[in-house]
């Protein structure tokens, strides 16, 4: 098999990929197939079979061009090609290798896409390299969910995986407990023994990660037990800060996260509540094939409580592409609970959703919001930036997120500074506990825990603006950073002058007023009557809204009807 040049061990090219490789792009015709992916001590060696054959757009002068792997912008191992050579007859091979260094993933996406480019210095053409030759697993259809090299170094685990497409991507992401090796084989071991004995079918709950008990799973949890749903069970991390707070009623009923109890129920389960998506009832980004494959499995049903007020950033988001109805991560019989017509036209607008897809109850978690009367807090609480997950963790001082958080809190008139606490998105916590802002960080607080204290809020279009707003406390939003932020995340913003529920700042001497204004006063009846458009219930009943769904749906329909019947006779 032919194989061109390059003359020198490459790490990474002088030149980037074609800006608008189009007019090639349909003219060479390329079968692309990653067939090797090892490691090395520092880097991951890639092994592409390409098949090309140029077609007659492609002609032109006899001049030389470069083609090579590209990664997130970054052509590797680049090396001399003439596309005549392979300008008729059939799909000609072509062998291409390259070296990716982990030094160059340092400040990459979790995902990167492994694409085959080529250049001439004027044209050339982009093609993704596939996972598989012919498709998805058949034992997972056709959403892929397959990974092979996986290495994990430190806190890093990276390995290639299989997307619901069949294209190849490099993803590198902090390492998981299923990623030990014994962990991964129980995984697997699990997944067999449930195919060879019988084992119950629960009602999973969860919250995010499996480690948090304080949002409307919990909530949902206690009721059905309350109600004598006896196979209701809620996952959660033993190592969890709230593990302990668990009332000793509902102890019996939880699975502590990477046992045998929890694998095994997991894979049985067909039926999941939770304020996240399905995979964070096993791990996030989980790379064991069974587990990938449970969460698209055809049959589970899912009901999306939702961990926040999903109206700010716009479902039809390119980085929000995971909530939207018929994606490989959302199982088809997927209802999600919103919190007024208002969100749930968005969800139908923006995500794919039908009517009957939606159940318009609000967020359970708001049913035991409180505040406290002696509440005093700024609290500053940005969301996350999913394009800059890996930078944050190399160096979180060197990020956009950073100088948010930085610039807001120096914003604050110095007077009230020694009331700020900054508490940033749960995938940052870790590493913005190293800065120098650590010392704005709780220790061993919750969300809740602090917005119960939270006189005023300064976000900037997290869905905790929510939560604190529910609760009475003021928000003002920090929008400087805005455009930039809705570019990278391939979308736009759903709150406008009719719904946004706060002053918006873009300048840190608006900021800086805006707090002196609004600390220590009512909320402005403006502000409150915009968040009633987004969020209708404020009666405390939106659990059991939530409850009479479930009966409805047919999920522990028989319990909760007794369980309702049984109210109805005492309140006659």
């Amino acid at each position: 098999m032919p194989t061109e040049p390059h003359g020198h061990k490459a790490a990474q090219s002088a030149w980037a990929p074609p800006a608008q490789p189009k007019a090639l792009n349909a003219d060479v015709r390329a079968f692309n197939v990653l067939v090797g992916a090892r490691h090395t001590s520092d880097e991951i060696v890639l092994t592409i079979l390409a098949l090309l054959r140029a077609g007659p757009g492609a002609a032109g002068p006899a001049k030389a061009g470069m083609i090579g792997l590209c990664l997130n912008g970054t052509v590797l191992d680049a090396r001399p090609l003439r596309l005549e050579r392979y300008g008729s007859g059939n799909l000609r091979p072509l062998l291409v290798t390259a070296r990716v260094p982990y030094r160059l993933l340092a400040g990459a996406p979790i995902h990167t896409r492994i694409e085959l480019v080529y250049s001439d210095g004027e044209r050339g053409f982009v093609k993704a390299v596939r996972y598989a030759p012919f498709g998805g697993d058949s034992r997972v259809g056709s959403v892929g969910g397959k990974v092979r090299a996986r290495k994990t170094i430190g806190e890093t685990t990276y390995y290639i995986r299989q997307s619901s497409r069949n294209k190849a991507y490099l993803t590198q992401r902090r390492r998981l407990d299923s990623d030990e090796p014994g962990n991964n084989r129980k995984l697997t071991a699990a997944y067999w023994l449930t195919r060879l004995v019988r084992w119950p079918r629960y009602v999973l709950l969860y919250e995010k990660e499996s480690a948090r008990y304080e949002e409307s799973a919990s909530m949902v949890f206690e009721r059905l037990v309350d109600a004598g749903v006896t196979n209701a069970r809620f996952i959660l991390s033993e190592r969890s800060a709230q593990y302990e707070k668990v009332p000793q009623r509902y102890r019996s009923y939880v699975l502590k996260k990477g046992t045998w109890a929890h694998y095994l129920a997991f894979f049985r389960s067909k039926v999941f509540v939770g304020t996240e998506m399905v995979a964070h009832a096993v791990d996030l980004r989980v790379a064991n094939l069974r587990a990938a494959s449970k969460v698209r499995e055809k049959g589970v049903r899912f009901v999306f409580l939702q961990h926040g007020v999903m109206y700010f950033v716009a479902l039809s988001a390119k980085a929000r592409a995971a909530a939207r109805k018929g994606t490989a991560v959302m199982p088809e019989d997927t209802v999600t609970i919103v919190s007024s017509e208002c969100e749930a036209r968005h969800f139908i607008r923006h995500g794919g959703y039908s009517r009957q897809d939606i159940w318009i109850t609000g967020l359970p978690k708001f049913d035991r919001a409180r505040r406290a009367p002696d509440a005093d807090r700024i609290a500053v609480m940005p969301t996350w930036r999913p394009w800059e997950y890996n930078l944050v963790r190399n160096d979180c001082r060197k990020t956009g997120y950073y100088a948010m958080a930085e610039a807001i809190i120096e914003a604050v008139p110095p007077e009230l500074r020694d009331r700020v606490v900054l508490m940033p998105h749960p995938l940052f916590s870790r590493e913005m506990r190293q800065s120098p802002l650590s010392r704005y960080l709780p220790e061993g607080l919750s969300y809740d825990e602090v917005l119960e204290k939270t006189d005023l809020l300064v976000t900037d279009y997290s869905s905790i603006a929510a939560d604190a707003f529910y609760r009475g406390a003021k928000v003002v939003f920090w929008w400087k950073d805005l455009p930039e932020c809705m570019r990278q995340y391939g979308g736009t913003l759903m709150m406008d002058k009719r719904t946004v529920f706060g002053d918006v700042a873009k300048r840190p001497d608006l900021l800086r007023h805006f707090v002196r204004k609004r600390y220590g006063m009512p909320q402005d009846p403006v502000h409150v009557a915009r968040f009633n458009r987004v969020v209708e219930f404020r009666d405390g009943h939106n659990t059991e809204r939530v409850l009479e769904c479930l009966a409805q749906a047919g999920i522990a329909a028989p319990a909760l009807r007794a369980a309702h019947a049984q109210e109805g006779r005492h309140e006659a």
